[in-house]
């Protein structure tokens, strides 16, 4: 082997031994505190009980808001502490999906589903309030010969669609 062929092996080396150093380690860790608006936490190693700080909760994509004092396990570059990401939580008080201009938020008291500037709450609640105008309509017509509507019928219709489903629908759909 030529003198230059071993430099060349040495760079080799060098390149996979420096790929290895990006490798991240595992750690399990308590969560100690979260900034949701900076989307990072601070945690505390379960075994060797050292602050891992600025833990960031996603990419872009995906961040979760994991519960204070439980559970999680962290992905270290290098196991040197800088950059480290959330690998997996125990529990957690929200998550978000993002896909280009379509937001999935899943929190404690319900969810909210965006597409662009369009929500899915906001959309279901004006079809609600069309579907009382379209009951208030057919509550009018009079008929001269044969049987009218029956408004009374029409009106508890229109009551039960109104506050039973759209409150259902306050439970699991949230606007923010």
């Amino acid at each position: 082997m030529s003198f230059a062929d071993e430099i060349l092996e040495f760079k080799k080396l060098q390149r996979e031994d420096a790929k290895t150093l990006l490798t991240p380690g595992c750690v399990w860790a308590t969560v100690k505190d979260v900034d949701w608006d900076k989307k990072t936490m601070t945690a505390t190693g379960v075994e060797d009980e050292l602050d891992y700080f600025n833990v960031q909760l996603g990419l872009g994509a995906y961040y979760r808001k994991p519960e204070v004092g439980k559970l999680v396990m962290l992905g270290v570059p290098g196991l040197q502490g800088s950059d480290t990401f959330l690998i997996e939580c125990e529990a957690f008080e929200e998550a978000i999906f993002v896909s280009g201009e379509s937001t999935f938020v899943i929190k404690e008291e319900g969810f909210i589903v965006k597409q662009g500037a369009e929500n899915l709450r906001t959309i279901l609640d004006d079809y609600d309030k069309q579907f009382g105008k379209l009951c208030d309509e057919v509550n009018k017509i009079v008929v001269s010969i044969g049987v009218t509507p029956n408004v009374a019928a029409i009106t508890l219709i229109k009551t039960e669609v109104t506050q039973t489903i759209n409150s259902r629908m306050k439970t699991v759909l949230k606007e923010n």
